[in-house]
């Protein structure tokens, strides 16, 4: 089994031997996120290392981190969204084409290319079109 390191390569069994005597002189009111500070780790690892020490960290603390990261990741994606369609208002919908299309106009959201093609092209532009 890997050893959880913090970032100054402190290992979770030292972390445990120490936080033994930091648990017992906390004076704060948020023990997880006071963890996390002291010991350089993030808090899921902090609310692991806390109830192996003995310490009662309520599931539906760790339910409500959980939901917040959840929540966070779909702000993210929603403004990555948001800021793709101000870039296409700005820029244009039209991007460089390549060897199917002369004009790649913008993809679905399975990742297919739309737009218009080298044939459509030639097609305008040959003499039958007149």
């Amino acid at each position: 089994m890997k050893k959880a390191r913090n970032k100054k390569g402190m290992n979770r069994a030292k972390r445990m031997q120490l936080a033994v005597n930091w648990i017992a002189e906390y004076k704060g009111k948020q023990i997880v996120k006071g963890y996390a500070r002291k010991f350089k780790v993030d808090l899921p690892c902090a609310i692991i290392e806390l109830r192996l020490c003995g310490v009662n960290i309520p599931v539906e603390y760790e339910e409500a981190f959980k939901r917040s990261l959840a929540n966070r990741a779909r702000q993210m994606a929603e403004r990555k969204g948001r800021e793709e369609m101000d870039l296409i208002k700005e820029e244009g919908p039209f991007i460089a084409g390549d060897a199917e299309f002369e004009v790649i106009a913008g993809y679905t959201t399975g990742g297919a290319p739309y737009g218009i093609r080298w044939e459509e092209v030639r097609d305008r532009d040959s003499d039958e079109y007149f």
